[in-house]
């Protein structure tokens, strides 16, 4: 099984898990620093360490140029090399990358283009069907509004439930965000406050 990475949280690392844990032989080919939001929280020096004991393979600074059944063509996306020249107009200005390999696989994830799905003119019905079963209205949130991370998709349903009492709840309301003001001014006699914008 093969998983090309292009994000840099815990997607990738968390499918190979899965993969591997169920008897998979997993590589993961990435262009992007595998997991690297997890040095931030704290999780990455475990998450490789589980990768190493379940025997994941990890291709760190490639992606695919082509696919074919059964195999992936992979190149290391600094293979063109440092040096610059001056080729003329319009030619690159680096060698050609020919850092290009074949990895073998009988099954690939590729992950979504973060093109959202839209299920809701599904679950509506008839307008009328949702009146007699009670339904007031289907809010649309999280990854099914638009794939992001699942902190944002969390803020999502938390924001809905703070705001679902207003009369266009499905948009959010404009928030107040505090500006610290450094280095004000003296107003003598004046009033000085922190400023709020909407």
């Amino acid at each position: 099984m093969v998983i090309l990475n292009a994000d840099t949280y815990f997607m990738a690392p968390s499918l190979a898990e899965k993969l591997a844990v169920a008897g998979h032989d997993v590589t993961i080919v990435t262009g992007v620093h595998l997991a690297n939001y997890m040095h931030f929280t704290l999780e990455y020096p475990n998450m490789m360490r589980r990768l190493h004991e379940l025997h994941i393979k990890e291709t760190h600074n490639a992606f695919c140029s082509r696919i074919e059944k059964g195999r992936l063509e992979v190149y290391d996306i600094f293979g063109d090399g440092s040096k610059r020249t001056y080729r003329g107009r319009g030619s690159l200005p680096r060698d050609v990358n020919k850092s290009q390999r074949w990895v073998e696989f009988d099954s690939s994830y590729w992950s979504p283009d973060g093109t959202p799905t839209n299920p809701v003119p599904s679950i509506e019905g008839p307008p009328r069907r949702m009146d007699k079963n009670g339904v007031k209205d289907v809010y649309l949130i999280g990854d099914a509004e638009a794939p992001r991370l699942i902190a944002d998709a969390t803020f999502s349903g938390h924001r809905l439930a703070r705001e679902i009492e207003e009369a266009k709840a499905q948009l959010a309301l404009p928030y107040k965000r505090e500006v610290a003001v450094w280095g004000a001014a003296h107003m003598p006699g004046g009033k000085f406050e922190l400023e709020y914008k909407t």
